[in-house]
């Protein structure tokens, strides 16, 4: 693989895990409203694939943005 595809693969990547952030906070924003700023932090800073989608089932499943943050 050339420098620059793997510079396109990293920042195919990232794009996609930026997106998945994003769907978590939406979905939050969503059901609950205004989402805290340290939460959106919290949730931006996560960057595994499988633990992103752990959050996003638990955005569209807990009862209460405080229920959420137990599971960062």
């Amino acid at each position: 693989m050339t420098l620059a595809q793997q510079y396109r693969q990293e920042g195919l990547e990232r794009g996609l895990e930026r997106g998945r952030q994003e769907d978590v906070i939406e979905a939050l924003e969503i059901r609950f409203g205004d989402v805290p700023e340290d939460l959106k932090r919290a949730v931006f800073a996560v960057s595994e694939e499988a633990e992103l989608r752990q959050l996003l089932r638990a955005a569209i499943q807990v009862d209460s943005v405080e229920k959420f943050n137990e599971f960062l």
